[in-house]
């Protein structure tokens, strides 16, 4: 492993919440790594391919990593700052497990999977 790739790693274990790869980038770069964009970019998709990251669209245009878990789980993220919370939905997440199923079913496509994120403005922004 690169020393890079254990900076990017050791970012998203110490964060705890989804980067974006400039956001992981001018991290890294506050704390004295230099890394150019192309090089972040080629190792978030690595570690992504290899199941280390998922890769997660928060709102349109806006694409995030996130540390991968053992547990699926969703965001709640604020319209106006972008603060992300991870929520967990342990309810939802069974409708949606049958949701995904049924559609399998219905569609003939493999390996489903979804995304779920909600919306809405934080305590420090709605003061």
């Amino acid at each position: 492993m690169t020393a890079i790739r254990q900076a990017i790693m050791k970012l998203f274990t110490e964060h705890g919440l989804p980067l974006s790869a400039m956001e992981a980038m001018l991290k890294l770069k506050q704390k004295g790594i230099k890394v150019n964009k192309t090089t972040i970019y080629r190792q978030l998709k690595s570690l992504e391919k290899s199941g280390v990251l998922d890769y997660v669209q928060i709102e349109l245009g806006i694409e995030k990593y996130d540390l991968a878990k053992q547990e699926h789980h969703h965001h709640m993220v604020c319209r106006d700052c972008k603060q992300v919370l991870e929520v967990s939905t342990t309810a939802a997440e069974d409708a949606l497990t049958r949701l995904e199923q049924t559609l399998a079913e219905t569609t003939k496509f493999g390996k489903i999977e979804h995304s779920l994120e909600f919306f809405g403005i934080c305590q420090s922004c709605s003061n």
